[in-house]
């Protein structure tokens, strides 16, 4: 009798199971039901047409960022569904130029705040880039803008021009010998070692080595750990609990050593005696000149973190590929050798004193080729996302509730028709120069297209190391042998 009352309550309490076990399948399937149902039909997003996956979650996005061609999916994206695109539940992208001003402004876009993206881009504090608060931006900014000034580059001119002649020996030893070499691996070592006179008064030491430095790999794995979890940022909390993922793992100890080399550098700078006037010299000089507050220890390592990853891989990737569109178009190539010769007639060999950056600025077509390198291949290719002020805006002349997170590429706005002619596809350095021709016919001045030229954004949160990057961009010449080096 016990044995058949068991079996009849472990009977009623198996199909109480199967029953919750149905209704949570059922619950859950109803959930998905509606959540896509939203998404798709009644989103205040709905309307904007783009990738199916992409209006269901964020991870769509980091898919397509571990292509590693983001950009140029950026560009498909806009091709294929207009200058609106949906990427992401609550997110959209914007080719339309009119909405540069409108979301990146001083004036129009100064509600417009840094979304979460820039959080995992910190480093011991969130660097001038990383920081979302506009007041502690400013501030930074009014403490470190001296710094970055041109005026303050200028007066470490002669130190970047040792690091030229070095490179440009090198270059002319390549060429002599017939070695093939990486250029962009040079670029990169030549960049490392500016940012390194113009930052802590020493070079990396790479120039003369010619071997990578560790920081190479430390900043690749910044670069790809910030651009990844900004994809998916509510997921930077838990990179805290030191997951047992290797690749994650690897990244945040890389991440760590970098702070760890950076700290280095930093105190080895404070107690050197120099009489330079180094950017870290001047940071510890430097006081708001509102508050009179002082950058303590750790913003001056957050800053010098700052300067190491973007004043050298973003600079040599601009480097890299002004050299490569150069080398690759022999028109161009001939041109530009033609006016530094007739320019600096005497400039013959590497041991000759660089000229100046004010020289090379009155260059037209030297300017014209970095100008358009920079338009093909900015270096940074994100779509620079901000929020939706409270209340919503209208851009683009469509209206976005507050909240929503809009953004814009470069790569987009630089390759409309309508704004640099109708070869926006091509190499083209002479539309600097020249102006050229919208597909109506047009004529488009240069001075039109530089008011949607952005390679280092725009408004107040404009690129501070814009100048350091022109700086560097501008000195070294193209090598003279074309098919000797690779």
């Amino acid at each position: 009798m016990m044995d058949a009352k068991a079996s009849l309550q472990a009977w009623l309490s198996g199909g109480a199971a199967q029953r919750l076990l149905v209704v949570s399948l059922a619950a859950s399937s109803t959930f998905v039901l509606f959540y896509v149902l939203y998404q798709r039909f009644f989103s205040p997003l709905a309307k904007f047409k783009g990738p199916f996956w992409a209006s269901l979650s964020p991870a769509w996005k980091l898919h397509q960022l571990t292509k590693g061609n983001f950009h140029e999916t950026i560009v498909d994206l806009h091709e294929e569904y207009g200058p609106i695109v949906r990427i992401a539940p609550n997110e959209v992208i914007i080719s339309d130029k009119s909405a540069i001003r409108e979301i990146y402004s001083t004036t129009q876009g100064r509600d417009f705040l840094k979304t979460d993206y820039y959080d995992p881009f910190t480093a011991f504090r969130p660097t001038i880039f990383g920081q979302r608060d506009p007041h502690l931006h400013a501030k930074r900014k009014r403490i470190v803008s001296h710094g970055y000034s041109m005026n303050a580059l200028q007066a470490m001119e002669k130190f970047v021009q040792e690091r030229v002649q070095l490179f440009m020996t090198k270059m002319r030893e390549f060429s002599r010998t017939g070695e093939q070499i990486n250029l962009g691996k040079w670029c990169h070592f030549f960049a490392f070692d500016v940012i390194g006179e113009l930052a802590f008064s020493e070079g990396f030491g790479m120039l003369e080595s010619g071997i990578e430095d560790e920081h190479i790999r430390l900043i690749e794995n910044q670069m790809e750990f910030g651009s990844t979890m900004g994809m998916m940022p509510w997921l930077v909390p838990y990179t805290k609990w030191n997951l047992p993922i290797p690749w994650l793992q690897s990244l945040q100890a890389g991440r760590e050593r970098l702070k760890e080399l950076t700290q280095s550098r930093v105190e080895r700078r404070r107690h050197k005696v120099s009489d330079r006037k180094d950017l870290l010299g001047r940071l510890i000089e430097a006081t708001d000149p509102v508050t009179g507050e002082k950058l303590d220890p750790i913003d001056l390592r957050t800053e010098a973190f700052s300067s190491i990853v973007a004043g050298s891989d973003s600079t040599s990737s601009a480097l890299s590929y002004t050299f490569h569109h150069i080398l690759t178009h022999p028109s161009a190539h001939t041109k530009l050798v033609s006016e530094l010769r007739t320019a600096f007639p005497n400039a013959r060999s590497s041991t000759d004193d660089p000229p100046t950056y004010a020289e090379l600025g009155r260059l037209p077509y030297l300017q014209a080729c970095i100008k358009e390198s920079l338009r093909l291949t900015p270096p940074a290719t994100i779509n620079l996302p901000r929020y939706v002020p409270s209340g919503g805006r209208v851009l683009a002349g469509t209206y976005f509730p507050g909240g929503t997170t809009v953004g814009m590429s470069a790569i987009p706005v630089h390759l409309d028709r309508k704004t640099f002619g109708d070869d926006a596809g091509r190499y083209v350095p002479e539309r600097w120069i020249e102006g050229a021709v919208a597909p109506d016919g047009e004529r488009l001045s240069p001075e039109d297209m530089m008011r949607y030229w952005i390679p280092f954004g725009v408004g107040s949160r404009m690129c501070i190391g814009k100048n350091v990057a022109m700086l560097e961009v501008s000195y070294p010449r193209p090598p003279p042998i074309l098919h000797r080096v690779s």
